[in-house]
């Protein structure tokens, strides 16, 4: 039959008298005691100790009593060092609570410094919020106020395009006007150097005492009869300059001009200081006026009077161009030749109209601008012909509004290939 222990209600062998599930001793309970313990509040438990357990729990106590004694004799185990070092280290631990009391002191004002120091990083943190508030505030203004400009600028801008662009043509015009008048300008200007560079003519008392000088002196002239070739110089003959005035630089540039022609010809200017025996005179004091005798037509000239002008000459040590082109053709008149826009083969398509208009301004008579532009000399004035040189120094600066095809001619400062073949036959060596 089975039963039920009464330690852990397992169910056993009724004749059990050990507890294979709690391994409680089970003991014979009389049955009033059974009846007293059914009877009693199921919700009591009851131990039971099993005597042998109580035996060996004594026994065991008493073995642990025998080796403390044993260990105390045996390793002379002293109670007042013990106690000694318990009290110091009751002292230890009580310096050690004191260490610890004052650590946790300071961690404490420790503590409340981070405390303050966390406030402050709070406070200092809402102020960064608020100003980062301010500052996208500002930002937002500053990118409005921007967009703003941004926009006046364009505006400013697109209207100030419009009026740049009107100035521009406004300004455009005006410089055309502007060229034009400047056009007109040196035009004037290139037309008065022209007939500010000219050659004298002889009156008939003149030509009357030229004839006489032949008749005295026949071997200083060319015996052609030809109106122009009679007024050529004998070739191999020597040409006494004298300067009526001048300072040294303009006297010096004259020399060293004038010379170039006697390179090529077969002539010799002689530079002297006796105004009594000189064939050619030239003065620097007429400003701006420029002009020679025809070749030999100098020797009609009374002897206190000029023969040459060189009034464009200034006194400075710089040769300008002009200068060059001055000294060349006056010194070329001087020596016979003539104009060359004057030769019969150049064939200069000329504005006449514009030719008088601009010379008559200059205070040019129609005889004197037709002598100057439109003449042509004979072919039986030179014992060769010429053929037509734009670049000749005998050329005057034409300008291209004077002409209907627009073609003019510079301003010559040497003498051309071709004025030195010519000069060189006209005054043969």
């Amino acid at each position: 039959m089975l039963k039920s222990c009464p330690f852990c209600r397992e169910t056993i062998q009724d004749d059990a008298i050990k507890c294979k599930h709690c391994k409680s001793m089970l003991l014979q309970i009389n049955p009033e005691t059974e009846t007293k313990v059914a009877e009693s509040d199921n919700k009591n438990i009851t131990y039971v100790l099993d005597k042998d357990l109580i035996r060996f729990g004594k026994f065991a106590l008493s073995i642990l009593a025998i080796f403390i004694t044993v260990g105390i004799v045996l390793y002379g185990v002293d109670l007042k060092d013990t106690v000694k070092d318990v009290n110091e280290a009751n002292s230890n631990l009580k310096i050690g609570n004191e260490k610890m009391a004052g650590a946790i002191s300071r961690i404490d004002s420790l503590q409340k410094i981070i405390y303050s120091i966390r406030d402050s990083v709070k406070e200092a943190q809402f102020n960064s919020l608020a100003a980062l508030s301010e500052i996208d505030k500002t930002r937002n203004n500053i990118k409005q106020r921007n967009d703003s400009l941004v926009r006046s600028i364009k505006f400013i801008k697109d209207n100030a395009t419009a009026e740049i662009n009107s100035l521009h043509t406004q300004s455009s015009i005006a410089l055309r006007k502007a060229n034009k008048a400047l056009s007109q300008i040196n035009l004037a200007k290139d037309t008065a150097i022209v007939v500010l560079a000219t050659i004298k003519r002889l009156t008939p008392s003149q030509e009357q005492a030229l004839n006489e000088e032949k008749e005295q002196n026949p071997g200083r002239f060319r015996t052609s009869t030809g109106s122009i070739s009679s007024k050529l110089w004998k070739s191999g003959a020597v040409i006494k300059v004298f300067f009526l005035d001048g300072t040294p630089t303009q006297r010096s540039k004259a020399r060293q001009i004038a010379q170039q022609w006697t390179d090529y010809a077969n002539l010799k200017f002689q530079f002297i200081n006796n105004r009594d025996n000189s064939d050619v005179r030239i003065t620097f004091q007429q400003k701006d006026l420029n002009w020679s005798y025809l070749g030999t037509a100098s020797l009609a000239i009374p002897k206190n009077s000029p023969t040459m002008s060189l009034g464009s000459v200034k006194d400075k040590t710089e040769i300008e161009d002009f200068e060059r082109n001055v000294i060349l053709r006056e010194f070329g008149f001087t020596l016979g030749l003539q104009q060359e826009q004057n030769n019969p083969n150049c064939a200069i398509k000329w504005n006449k109209d514009k030719v008088y208009q601009y010379c008559q301004q200059q205070g040019l008579t129609t005889e004197r601008i037709d002598d100057t532009f439109f003449r042509k000399w004979s072919s039986s004035d030179y014992p060769i012909k010429k053929e037509c040189d734009l670049k000749s120094v005998m050329m005057f600066q034409i300008p291209s509004e004077l002409t209907l095809d627009g073609v003019g001619s510079g301003l010559n400062t040497v003498l051309s290939n071709i004025d030195k073949v010519f000069i060189a036959k006209i005054y043969p060596k």
